[in-house]
């Protein structure tokens, strides 16, 4: 499943485009079950990227 919507949302979408993917974050349960604490954990992972650029 994450291949797929990798494939299609990066290559497909975005590439086409002309915007470089550099990586891309599937986060599951975001509107229906994730507790703060992993709703964090994912907030953290993508200010971790973003510094990083």
């Amino acid at each position: 499943m994450h291949n797929s919507l990798k494939q299609t949302s990066g290559s497909g979408i975005f590439e086409f485009c002309g915007v470089e993917v550099l990586e891309q974050f599937l986060f599951g349960g975001i509107g229906s079950g994730a507790g703060n604490e992993e709703l964090s954990k994912m907030l953290a992972q993508v200010k971790a990227k973003f510094s990083s650029l």
